[in-house]
């Protein structure tokens, strides 16, 4: 709004100016075609059509002169509203194709906890209180019957669930972006991670990303328990660029949840696999859909 304004006082003045100086002109070119004629100024100023502040004549010799800049200036304006117009609405496409793609990923990773959920094997002395607590545990207090011993479906829940979060995460870490993703949080404003040493004091936020797929972030990663060290080995040790990070870890995701079906943990048959085999494809389908 502030930019808009200083643009029309600016083009106002001039405007003023421009209008000053022609009729400046025409008044001199008036007064200096009677001097050589040998007629009588006082009489020529009665004949002035133009005084100052009024519309002058389009025949005027100054007014003549401006005929081709008016016509560069509607060229000029069919040009900027073309262009912009194009520009914008091509701008808003592409801004509403991301928007609906995050869309779809954040409805993809839902349907796949939902999925996993849902299917978690619980225990009925705790599923009795709620399904949050129900899930099946390999260690029970004193007392409890537990006859699946090794099954961990509470511990299955998490690392599907976490994997799959930072597989989201590394994807927009790869992606080009201008933003560091937290609302762009400067270090200076107590740090994107809440750690004085975390960060550097000049950081970028539109370096985060990069920062973030790098071996310090990786370290940073196991710190705060979002990776384990054998995870992060492990994707060091595949040799591929820190791009395909997000698409190793949507595998990973994959396989502990058909491990969790084999091993009791996640009740299920080949209807349960099929529909999480078609969930992991279709979030690896709408990464795919947001371009470079």
């Amino acid at each position: 709004r502030e930019m808009t304004y200083q643009n029309i006082i600016i083009a106002i003045f001039w405007a003023l100016l421009v209008d000053l100086y022609a009729y400046h002109h025409y008044t001199i070119y008036v007064f200096a075609t009677a001097a050589v004629n040998g007629g009588d100024i006082n009489s020529l100023l009665g004949d002035i059509s133009w005084i100052s502040l009024e519309i002058p004549h389009s025949k005027d010799p100054f007014i003549e002169t401006l005929t081709a800049l008016n016509s560069l200036w509607e060229y000029q304006l069919s040009l900027t509203i073309f262009t912009l117009s194009f520009f914008v609405n091509h701008a808003y496409n592409h801004w509403r194709m991301v928007y609906f793609c995050t869309r779809a990923i954040q409805g993809r990773i839902n349907d796949l906890c939902m999925l996993v959920t849902i299917g978690a094997k619980r225990s009925a002395p705790f599923g009795t209180v709620n399904g949050t607590t129900g899930y099946r545990a390999k260690h029970r207090a004193v007392g409890q019957e537990d006859h699946e011993e090794g099954r961990d479906a509470k511990l299955l829940v998490r690392d599907v669930t976490r994997l799959l979060r930072m597989s989201h995460t590394f994807f927009w870490s790869a992606t080009p972006t201008v933003s560091d993703g937290f609302g762009d949080v400067h270090h200076s404003e107590g740090g994107i991670a809440g750690d004085e040493d975390a960060l550097p004091t000049n950081f970028d936020p539109s370096q985060f990303g990069p920062i973030l797929l790098s071996s310090d972030g990786l370290k940073l990663l196991v710190r705060y328990g979002q990776l384990t060290q054998c995870e992060v080995d492990a994707l060091v040790a595949t040799g591929l660029p820190p791009s395909q990070y997000p698409y190793i870890l949507l595998e990973w995701a994959g396989i502990r949840a058909m491990d969790g079906i084999d091993a009791g943990e996640l009740r299920g048959d080949q209807g349960m696999v099929e529909n999480l085999l078609r969930q992991l494809n279709m979030l690896r389908a709408e990464y795919f859909n947001i371009g470079d």
